[in-house]
């Protein structure tokens, strides 16, 4: 898993091809942390070439509001720099794997 250090760096990963699941999170947030543990419990068993990136919702402003992120926990999947998924709040890692595995079977 990956924290998002700038602009530049989130909009190369997420327009490059491939899988990439987006946590839209906030520091304070519990259920940002709860989220963050499922995350890191899955991100072993992603496909080879996908990957999980987070970003603070309230450090990139431009970014939140461009995919008009009101509330966090929320997740993005991009495919193939597209998003294609969203969700706000949680699923379980189970859940998550499945959403992720479905998408990859389409590329």
């Amino acid at each position: 898993m990956k924290t998002i250090i700038s602009e530049g760096e989130f909009r190369a990963i997420t327009g490059a091809s491939g899988i990439v699941l987006v946590d839209f999170y906030a520091s304070w947030c519990e259920p940002c942390k709860w989220l963050d543990s499922i995350l890191e419990s899955i991100h072993s068993s992603i496909p080879e070439g996908s990957s999980i990136l987070k970003i603070d919702a309230e450090l990139y402003v431009d970014l939140a509001t461009e995919f008009e992120i009101r509330s966090v926990p929320v997740l993005l999947l991009f495919v193939d720099g597209e998003v294609v998924w969203r969700m706000n709040g949680f699923k379980t890692g189970p859940e998550l794997l499945e959403v992720i595995h479905t998408f990859s079977r389409g590329t």
